[in-house]
């Protein structure tokens, strides 16, 4: 006689554990930031107040976000330097509170609520940065490419950041 068994078992799906997605998450964050980090830092960068750019500012105090009609040209990117370090200390707290064992049942609500106002500001960031584009200034391929680089890492960072509220709030 003859018998054909066939035995499958299967144990805990991927194997993914909660923390490494977190940690993987949390670390494309704080990437991202860098990326708006980088527009940002190549736009004041082109900054001089004088020549093209003295008075032409002016026409950002029409924009959300941006104080032109008051600060010059190098001023007038502060706040968004602001909402970058803000990102990274927040990606610090994160990394803390996944890498070290036990801290992040204590430190889980903190980081919900870091991680919302991080969202928000991002949006916010990106919106303002998208609406640059309209201003006769930004329209140069130079500045452009600048406020599109800035505008790309703020988007990416504020969908990562609301993909770390939900993870984090993902587990029972």
């Amino acid at each position: 006689m003859c018998q054909v068994k066939l035995d499958v078992s299967c144990s805990g799906g991927f194997g993914l554990k909660y923390n490494s997605v977190l940690f993987a998450v949390l670390s494309l964050a704080v990437m991202s930031a860098t990326i708006f980090l980088g527009g940002l830092a190549s736009l004041q960068n082109e900054c001089h107040d004088d020549g093209m750019y003295e008075g032409n500012t002016n026409a950002l105090g029409e924009i959300g976000g941006f104080s032109a009609s008051v600060l010059t040209c190098k001023k007038i990117y502060r706040f968004y330097w602001f909402i970058a370090s803000y990102q990274y200390v927040i990606g610090a707290i994160g990394l803390y509170a996944v890498l070290v064992e036990g801290k992040l049942a204590g430190l889980k609500g903190s980081l919900l609520g870091l991680y919302v106002v991080g969202t928000l500001l991002f949006i916010y960031t990106s919106n303002s940065f998208l609406n640059i584009l309209e201003v006769p200034l930004f329209q140069s391929e130079t500045l452009r490419d600048r406020s599109k680089t800035a505008v790309a890492g703020a988007i990416i960072t504020a969908t990562l950041n609301a993909l770390t509220v939900f993870v984090t709030g993902y587990q029972a």
